[in-house]
């Protein structure tokens, strides 16, 4: 494999930040809004490619040179489903960096949900202004996150900051909790879950153990306390 990697990215400002990185790489741009046989073109050339999943969903049958590609987010779902056999090439995720985003994300809609930040902004609109509003504090609030790996600890650490009692589940069981959980659990115990926390993240991988853990009749059991997934 030669220096020179093809970039196939709707982010912003990505081949800036490339160059800046790695000044003796030659960064070549596939514009995803190009006509599809231009883009075909482009990425039949590539040996290495750097693009998100998806965009390249529509476009994996159509690297025949390929050796390696590096995915932009941390899911790998997108592109092994709509391909039309084992892949001859590597893929790598960009994994260990999105925990805090998705944690700010969580926790962002939790208060927002909780202080009814909606309701304020369209009274806000109307020029009414309520002084007496009745929240709940997220302290002493049970958030439960299926899946503890990097992303799901870290939304467990934010969590505590807040005072929140965080249920972790795992597929292995554990002598001790993770950081942060204050109660662990695996699938068998999923129910225990569902009948406990007010907000509830699913942020599973998704494999043939994963995949309808929560269809059917599963969430009948959460009814009483009806909690935000």
């Amino acid at each position: 494999m030669g220096r020179i990697v093809h970039v196939f990215s709707e982010i912003e400002n990505i081949l800036v930040e490339l160059n800046r990185a790695c000044p003796t790489v030659e960064f070549v741009q596939v514009d995803s809004s190009g006509a599809r046989n231009e883009v075909i073109s482009k990425l039949e050339k590539a040996e290495v490619l750097l693009g998100d999943s998806h965009i390249l969903s529509d476009y994996p049958n159509y690297l025949p040179n390929l050796k390696w590609l590096q995915l932009t987010f941390a899911g790998v779902d997108a592109v092994i489903k709509s391909l039309a056999a084992p892949p001859k090439f590597i893929i790598t995720r960009f994994g260990g960096v999105l925990g805090h985003y998705m944690a700010e994300y969580v926790i962002g809609q939790v208060i927002a949900r909780e202080k009814d930040f909606l309701l304020m902004a369209r009274n806000q609109e109307k020029r009414i202004w309520l002084q007496n509003v009745s929240c709940r504090s997220l302290h002493g609030l049970n958030l439960g996150i299926l899946g503890i790996g990097e992303i799901g600890k870290e939304l467990a650490r934010v969590a505590k900051t807040f005072g929140m009692i965080t249920w972790g589940m795992g597929r292995t069981p554990r002598n001790t909790p993770p950081a942060n959980v204050d109660k662990y659990i695996t699938p068998n115990s999923l129910e225990d879950l569902l009948c406990s926390c007010h907000y509830i993240c699913n942020i599973l991988p998704s494999t043939p153990s994963t995949r309808y853990l929560l269809s059917g009749d599963v969430l009948k059991k959460c009814m009483n306390n009806k909690p935000v997934l």
